[in-house]
C-alpha cells in the first residue's frame, strides 16, 4: 500500500506544481507580445522617417536641377545680355517662360520640373568688381520661404563664367 501512497503523493505534488504556474505562460506571452510591439512599432517609425527623409532630397534634387537650367542660361548668353536691371538689351535673344534671365522671379509650370511640382525660381544679379556681374539663383517650393537650392557664379567680360 505503500507503493501507491507514495504514487498519490506524487500526482498531487505534481498537481499543486500545476496549479501554483498557471496564467505563468499567459504573463509570458503578454510579454513576448509587448516586446514584438515595441519592436514593430520602433521599425516603422524608421520607415516612416526614411520616407520623409527621402521625399525631401528628392525636392532638394529637383530644386538643384531648376538652378542648374536657370544658370546655363546665362551661360550659354552672351556677356553683353547679361543686365542686373533684368531688361533685355538690343541684339539679345527674347526668352518666354522658364528659364528666363530676364525675369528677377518665375515661377515653374509642372512641365518645367522633373517632378511635376511647382517651384518659385528667384534671380539676383549685382554688378561686383570691375565688369564683373554676379548671379545668383535661389529656388523655393512654390509658396514657401525655405531655400532647397542655391546657386552662384560670377560673370566676366574676359570670360563667360569667371569662377562660378
Amino acid at each position: 500500500m505503500s507503493g501507491h501512497r507514495g504514487l498519490f503523493v506524487m500526482n498531487r505534488l505534481r498537481r499543486l506544481r500545476l496549479s501554483a504556474e498557471s496564467g505563468q505562460g499567459l504573463v509570458e506571452l503578454l510579454i513576448a507580445l509587448t516586446v514584438l510591439a515595441v519592436g514593430i512599432g520602433a521599425t516603422l517609425t524608421l520607415f516612416a522617417d526614411s520616407l520623409i527623409g527621402q521625399q525631401h532630397a528628392a525636392r532638394e534634387g529637383t530644386a538643384l536641377t531648376v538652378a542648374d537650367r536657370q544658370m546655363e542660361t546665362f551661360r550659354s548668353m552672351p556677356y553683353s545680355c547679361i543686365s542686373s536691371t533684368f531688361s533685355m538689351p538690343s541684339g539679345c535673344i527674347a526668352y518666354s517662360g522658364f528659364p528666363n534671365p530676364y525675369a528677377s522671379s518665375q515661377t515653374t509650370s509642372s512641365s518645367d520640373s522633373p517632378d511635376h511640382r511647382l517651384y518659385d525660381v528667384t534671380t539676383r544679379i549685382t554688378a561686383a568688381a570691375g565688369s564683373t556681374y554676379q548671379v545668383e539663383i535661389t529656388v523655393t517650393q512654390h509658396g514657401s520661404s525655405q531655400i532647397l537650392a542655391q546657386e552662384t557664379s560670377d560673370f566676366s567680360s574676359a570670360g563667360q563664367s569667371a569662377g562660378g
